[in-house]
């Protein structure tokens, strides 16, 4: 196998995975708990232009420095989004490193409304 040929299926197993850790508007969104954390993990420009109700706010960045500060219990749920998923997925995988058990990525903020609204409708 050539160089090229493992680089490309390395990528393509990276997108896979990142993928595969992405919730849909419809997956679990009847099922969000009363005490879901929802984070918003881009800069806090972005957030300051539009957020999640309720959502706090913590850069992918200073997720290690600051999520044991603002969610302690590592069993909470927290649900993760950034502008396209990307972000939130590197956030989850630190907190998972961190020891965080509950987390999920539901990709967007476009996403994450849509979540909300799929959530409210059952």
């Amino acid at each position: 196998m050539t160089m090229l040929q493992r680089a490309s299926k390395l990528i393509a197993g990276m997108f896979m995975l990142v993928t595969a850790t992405f919730a849909t508007a419809n997956e679990s969104a009847a099922e969000i708990p009363d005490n879901a954390i929802w984070l918003d993990v881009r800069s806090l420009e972005e957030y300051k232009s539009g957020h999640v109700d309720g959502a706090l706010n913590i850069p992918h960045t200073k997720i290690e420095d600051q999520i044991l500060g603002i969610v302690p219990d590592k069993d909470t749920p927290v649900y993760l989004y950034c502008r396209s998923g990307h972000r939130s997925n590197i956030a989850l995988n630190k907190m998972k490193e961190l020891g965080y058990t509950n987390l999920q990525n539901v990709g967007g903020l476009n996403d994450a409304r849509e979540f909300l609204k799929e959530s409210e409708k059952e």
